[in-house]
């Protein structure tokens, strides 16, 4: 991916990662045009990379430089749906269990 960060407009978002984490991410590049919506060759490639890395056991992360519209289109050819929103969940802290003390 070629687009820029916002904190450091002059570096590349492979290259940011590569210094920061050391190569640790494989950036898959597929170039598309903002504005435009995802070309079917295009959506296409994407999901059959997705697909190929997920069945080898891989953790995947699609980022689509202008929003969400081409995320949208790729996950739904993969197979994906949204989920409807939930509520949000309880987050009290339950106490731990305590053992009883035999004696």
């Amino acid at each position: 991916m070629r687009g820029r960060l916002t904190e450091m407009p002059n570096i590349a978002v492979e290259q940011w990662l590569d210094q920061r984490y050391d190569r640790r991410f494989v950036v898959h590049e597929f170039p598309t045009v903002d504005a435009q919506g995802i070309p079917p060759d295009a959506r296409e490639a994407v999901t059959r990379c997705v697909l190929d890395l997920i069945g080898k056991g891989r953790t995947v992360v699609i980022i689509d430089s202008a929003g969400a519209e081409r995320n949208a289109r790729v996950c739904e050819a993969i197979g994906y749906t949204r989920m409807a929103q939930s509520q949000p969940p309880n987050n009290r802290i339950q106490p731990t269990a305590r053992r009883a003390r035999r004696g």
